[in-house]
């Protein structure tokens, strides 16, 4: 049901998100939908509640949507992210045997319980041996985009689909996506939606 604007005073502190596009949710000034809006609880603080409305639900969603199961191996790209480190949270909730991530934040890494932490910036999480000898179950990206996948598969990091591995991005490709006509639409269809299930399948 649609909200009456009476639910909301000036001065309240709400937790607002979006719908489409990721724009205003955790702004000081911005236009909310009020049906997109909540009254903040009073037993967690503002970040708390800027994280709830977005950054969680989001890593909630990639879990999800990943599979992810107990005693799974897990590589998270850009673990220090505020989805990424949602996510390790998660995943160490749920009983993964082996959560790996990368970030130059070392220190969160570990304060947030993962196995092994890789600073990106000194060392090629793709080149590691242990990961080329022990493929991971799944590989969650939230930073990397096909950068990642192409690592990733390359260097066979990631066990097939028929093993149940799964590649999940958070991130896109690119930021910035420009199809002005009908072939660069397929193009760009045909690698995200086709290529890479199929890859993992067949592989």
């Amino acid at each position: 049901n649609a909200k009456s604007k009476s639910e909301f005073q000036i001065g309240d502190c709400i937790i607002g998100t979006w719908e489409m596009t990721p724009l205003g949710g955790m702004a000081e000034y911005a236009l909310v939908d009020i049906n997109l809006a909540v009254h903040k609880p009073s037993n967690i603080s503002i970040f708390e509640g800027a994280a709830i409305a977005n950054s969680s639900v989001n890593a909630m969603l990639a879990v999800r949507d990943a599979n992810v199961n107990k005693n799974d191996r897990i590589l998270i790209l850009g673990g220090s992210s505020a989805v990424g480190s949602m996510i390790i949270q998660i995943v160490k909730n749920i009983g993964c045997s082996f959560i790996a991530s990368t970030s130059t934040d070392i220190e969160l890494l570990n304060s947030l319980g993962v196995n092994q932490s890789i600073n990106y910036k000194e060392q090629n999480w793709w080149d590691i041996k242990e990961f080329q000898n022990q493929p991971f179950d799944k590989i969650i990206d939230c930073a990397e985009g096909v950068v990642g996948w192409n690592h990733a598969t390359q260097n066979r990091l990631l066990k097939t689909g028929w093993n149940n591995g799964i590649y999940l991005a958070v991130v896109s490709d690119t930021h910035h996506f420009e199809i002005h006509n009908l072939s660069q639409m397929i193009s760009l269809l045909h690698k995200s939606m086709i290529i890479r299930p199929l890859y993992t399948k067949l592989l």
